[in-house]
């Protein structure tokens, strides 16, 4: 069941490696002590959106974190704004001066949803694939971060959410994936929220 996510995250990962050779044009654009979505050319754009469907999506971040050491990416599950579990934990340890780099996630959904997560800097690479979380058949929105954001020691950073309506019915919008971190009731409007994090420390 898992091989179409294997397939597919793997071209995801020859895109980002792709972009690793160009490790200054890929940085050009981001301030120190910051995290953002990553900006594509038109024709990564295009690969991304050969190898997407309604049943996978990818989003792809680059960071500087030039007063850091480590970097940690998990999945938090929510249920009516109750946490359920916090899982599929990455750790990552900066090499000497590579402070730079890329974050993937690539999202699954056959039927269950996985998650899975690469960490690439100039020269290394670590990756993580989720537990099968399951599609409770509800409509449901997602997005990844919509702004750079400042990385501040321990600080948990929101990269992406898949969150379901309701019982009441429709899917309240939220403008800012940020602020699930400073007003956490938030929640409560969603039946199920899966919520990708990350810190840096």
């Amino acid at each position: 069941m898992l091989k179409p996510f294997i397939k597919t995250f793997m071209i995801l990962l020859l895109l980002v490696l792709l972009n690793g050779c160009n490790h200054e044009k890929t940085h050009d654009n981001i301030t120190e002590n910051s995290i953002q979505n990553m900006q594509l050319t038109k024709e990564e754009e295009q690969i991304i959106y050969l190898i997407e469907s309604d049943k996978s999506k990818f989003s792809l971040f680059n960071f500087d974190a030039k007063d850091f050491n480590s970097l940690d990416i998990w999945v938090e599950i929510y249920n009516n704004g109750e946490l359920l579990d916090k899982s599929n934990k990455i750790s990552y340890t900066f090499i000497s001066n590579e402070k730079t780099g890329i974050i993937a996630i690539a999202i699954e959904k056959i039927p269950d949803f996985y998650y899975s997560f690469s960490i690439l800097t100039e020269g290394n690479k670590i990756s993580s694939l989720s537990e099968a979380y399951t599609n409770n058949k509800s409509s449901y929105s997602f997005g990844s971060m919509n702004k750079a954001v400042n990385i501040n020691d321990n600080k948990e950073i929101v990269l992406y959410t898949v969150l379901f309506a309701n019982e009441i019915g429709g899917i309240p919008i939220l403008l800012d994936e940020q602020d699930l971190i400073s007003s956490p009731e938030l929640l409560m409007n969603y039946s199920i929220a899966h919520i990708i994090k990350c810190k840096f420390y």
